[in-house]
């Protein structure tokens, strides 16, 4: 039996040289590993970044948001999952460029493409400027 996705744990990171603790539910805790591990990211760096931009928020309630965000673009933009073993290889129309790769590199674009659009909107919703990330974040 699994654990309690939502129970608190607790972590020790480390933020630009200070030791701290950062308190979020497990099933957090497992979503944000898992889009580190989709946009080829170390959870130390992602967690870095995301705080030298949180501005007044809660860091906790801003990859709470991070997270929210970028399954929510995922599933918009691309159902990789549904397209590739439901029904075949996207359409032209559907993924400009996309149906030619193979199927893991069609994820990694995808999830990189996601995660940048989900650090412009969380920007937005966090009332930053300039908007998180760039073009040299991309891996």
């Amino acid at each position: 039996m699994e654990h309690n996705l939502f129970e608190i744990e607790k972590r020790n990171i480390t933020l630009q040289s200070h030791r701290t603790s950062l308190a979020m539910e497990r099933c957090v805790w497992r979503a944000f590993e898992d889009i580190a591990f989709e946009i080829a990211r170390d959870l130390p760096s992602l967690l870095t970044q995301l705080y030298m931009h949180k501005g007044a928020a809660p860091f906790a309630q801003t990859i709470r948001l991070f997270c929210l965000l970028y399954y929510q673009e995922m599933t918009k933009s691309w159902p990789l999952s549904q397209t590739y073993h439901d029904f075949g290889p996207p359409s032209p129309q559907s993924q400009e460029g996309m149906a030619a790769l193979p199927l893991a590199e069609a994820a990694h674009h995808h999830a990189q493409a996601c995660y940048h659009r989900v650090l412009r909107k969380l920007a937005h919703a966090l009332d930053h400027s300039p908007p998180i990330g760039g073009e040299e974040d991309a891996s």
